[in-house]
């Protein structure tokens, strides 16, 4: 399909390294998964006491944010490190997930008094009672010039819906600087396309919203949100990409009209946690013909960081076209 190969050859975008300085971490085989997973990340600082910090690597629009709520007299080092230089600092980090957390993972670096092993927990209210759970699993990941150590907590048994969440965790005394840290959320998944309503009628009009959840393993790669009258069985593949769409008419049209009134956004480039939004827009008082009709979506991420071929394809969502 000699449509798709232009959209290869897009503009290439360079990501920050979502490091955040470790030596030794070890991810999580499911980091950036689509739909189910979020990662953030810190490694500079503004704020040392009882304010937010917002992640600045991975998903950085992620709503989490990491607060030291323990020392007053903390600072921001010259290297954007917190350092808290009178009393043994504890550090907060607040965040919700789309879906009921299943894994936290927790990686933190620091220098200088030890972190207190013994002290993570996840945190979650129930009802207005907090619920403390202790970590499941403690890997000492053994870098030369800092403390590196993971954190994990498995809540695949829990019966709570846990979608909001403090994670705690501190010092053994002052004179702690906390360097990076790294949190990657598993949940109950969302589907890697969306879309607010499945019907449209054709006489009235109007729009479907269509979420896209790429992962941040696609964070900054391109995307094509493309259609087909044709239904998704066999579909067909690009590049050893399966897209489960069939080819037909609208499928030529919507590869090749993207970022129209009719499809909005369907080309773009996905943000920091590998999202975006795209719309398809229906004119009211449509032709007739289109009754009945079931249109179905779905996208393409290619490698624009890289190769620029065609990396994987979301699941296919259907709107059926009404009177």
């Amino acid at each position: 399909m000699k449509f798709l190969y232009s959209i290869m050859m897009l503009g290439f975008v360079l990501l920050p390294s979502a490091s955040a300085q470790f030596t030794n971490a070890q991810p999580p085989v499911w980091r950036g998964e689509p739909g189910t997973s979020t990662f953030t990340a810190w490694d500079c600082y503004a704020s040392p006491f009882n304010a937010p910090n917002s992640p600045d690597l991975g998903c950085t629009a992620d709503d989490a944010a990491l607060w030291q709520v323990a020392d007053p007299a903390a600072l921001i080092t010259s290297t954007c490190n917190i350092y808290s230089p009178t009393t043994s600092p504890i550090f907060e980090i607040r965040d919700t997930a789309p879906g009921d957390a299943q894994t936290v993972v927790l990686h933190v670096r620091s220098v200088g008094t030890p972190l207190d092993v013994l002290s993570p927990v996840l945190v979650y209210d129930l009802n207005g009672s907090p619920q403390i759970v202790p970590f499941s699993s403690f890997t000492d990941l053994g870098a030369p010039s800092a403390l590196e150590t993971k954190f994990e907590w498995d809540l695949t048994a829990n019966p709570d819906d846990i979608t909001m969440f403090t994670v705690r965790f501190q010092a053994t005394d002052a004179h702690l600087s906390l360097d990076g840290v790294q949190l990657d959320v598993r949940f109950v998944g969302r589907e890697a396309l969306e879309a607010d309503v499945t019907t449209l009628s054709v006489a009235v009009g109007g729009s479907v919203q269509l979420d896209l959840y790429g992962g941040t393993r696609n964070a900054g790669q391109t995307y094509l949100l493309v259609g087909s009258e044709n239904g998704t069985t066999p579909g067909f593949t690009f590049q050893g990409v399966s897209v489960p769409l069939n080819a037909g008419l609208y499928l030529n049209y919507s590869a090749a009209n993207p970022n129209t009134p009719i499809l909005t956004n369907t080309l773009g480039t996905l943000d920091g946690c590998g999202e975006a939004q795209a719309s398809f827009n229906l004119p009211p008082s449509g032709p007739t013909f289109l009754v009945g009709r079931t249109l179905n979506h779905a996208w393409i991420a290619f490698d624009t960081l890289g190769t620029g071929k065609a990396l994987e394809a979301s699941n296919a969502v259907a709107v059926t076209l009404t009177q």
